[in-house]
């Protein structure tokens, strides 16, 4: 089933599925960060996979799809470091202050987008 936004429901999929499926999104979202949207495009996504273009369009009808699930996986990835136990969801000024030191001395705002 496709969803309005172009994107391929994602019920039913296997394990295996999921994880071809999460390769795509992931090379695709190192791509975009590198090259930019614009200058990324299937063929380039596929070959950095190694899956076919049958298979890029079975988990994702367009352009726009795979776009919106690079962008679905980079907040959620943000989202899991900040709600990481590290941080203890910021209940204290220690878990603070450990985010802020964490981002000072690591540089980390500058990485992965």
């Amino acid at each position: 089933m496709q969803m309005n936004d172009g994107s391929r429901d994602l019920r039913g999929r296997t394990g295996k599925g999921l994880a071809t499926r999460g390769r795509i999104v992931e090379h695709a979202a190192d791509l975009i960060y590198t090259r930019g949207v614009h200058a990324t495009n299937n063929e380039l996504v596929r070959r950095a996979v190694g899956v076919s273009g049958s298979q890029l369009s079975h988990y994702f009808a367009n352009k726009e799809s795979l776009v919106r699930a690079v962008i679905d996986w980079q907040a959620e990835s943000v989202l899991g470091f900040h709600r990481s136990e590290r941080f203890a969801g910021f209940d204290t000024i220690e878990a603070y202050q450990e985010w802020t030191d964490f981002f000072v001395v690591s540089g980390r705002p500058f990485q992965d987008g």
